[in-house]
């Protein structure tokens, strides 16, 4: 494994550690990730994620965290519009010169249990 994919994977956790359990988070205990873009710049780290609620997810929140604080940027009835202002977002950074990637599963426990395992794509 080389040392920067080793680096990003404990950005990575780091990150989900502060947004998922962090006192700035707003996501209630009914909601879920239905998407997760973390983004890269030099050392600075940004997310954008989709929570829906409940098993039908007719509606859905957009969340972006810049500087360690989470903002709700959104909010929609439908997942097809959340995904496009994730995507308008995601489109803004990376032509200003950020590195997005999707995070398809991610597991971060609290306390002093270990964060679990993140899938990373490009």
């Amino acid at each position: 494994m080389n040392r920067s994919f080793g680096f990003g994977v404990l950005v990575l956790g780091l990150v989900l550690a502060l947004v998922l359990i962090g006192p700035s988070s707003s996501a209630s205990v009914d909601e879920k990730a239905a998407a997760f873009v973390l983004c890269k710049n030099k050392k600075d780290v940004r997310t954008i994620r989709i929570l829906s609620e409940g098993e039908k997810a007719e509606n859905c929140r957009i969340t972006y965290s810049k500087g360690g604080v989470e903002e709700t940027v959104g909010v929609n009835r439908t997942m097809g519009s959340c995904k496009s202002i994730l995507k308008s977002i995601q489109t803004n950074l990376e032509s200003s010169s950020w590195s997005c990637r999707s995070v398809q599963t991610a597991h971060v426990t609290t306390g002093t249990q270990a964060v679990g395992t993140q899938t990373v794509t490009q």
